[in-house]
């Protein structure tokens, strides 16, 4: 199966470091291939390519979503993506865009939301968007 992780933070933490782990388990495990798209010169970025993940950059932020979505599209189909986890709020929402696009043209991709702390979801629109299915 071809899994895609998605983040958006450039620091490093337990967060980048439960996904590295994640994606070390499907792949060695699981015998998964594995890809990561992430923000250029991020810290998940470059440890990714040193444990030699195929690692797809595109700027994702507020500002970028139109972009970010078209490269996230591309990207699931140029890889035949099946399985698609998303861990922070700007790239879940990427996902959730891109998720509502693909369910519109057809194409079979999974997608699941990881949260990695226990603060509540704030604001209207998040509420919404949590309780909808991906």
């Amino acid at each position: 199966m071809n899994i895609l992780h998605t983040e958006t933070l450039f620091g490093w933490g337990g967060e980048q470091n439960k996904v590295l782990k994640e994606m070390l388990f499907m792949r060695e495990r699981g015998g998964h291939n594995v890809f990561l798209f992430c923000n250029p010169d991020s810290q998940i970025a470059l440890r990714a390519q040193n444990l030699d993940f195929e690692v797809i950059t595109c700027k994702m932020s507020k500002k970028t979503y139109p972009q970010s979505i078209f490269a996230l599209l591309k990207t699931i189909k140029s890889n035949q993506i099946s399985l698609v986890i998303s861990h922070a709020s700007t790239d879940s929402w990427v996902c959730a865009i891109t998720r509502m696009i693909l369910k519109v043209v057809g194409f079979p991709c999974v997608f699941m939301r990881e949260r990695h702390n226990c603060y509540p979801i704030k604001g209207f629109a998040s509420k919404i968007i949590a309780q909808i299915p991906l």
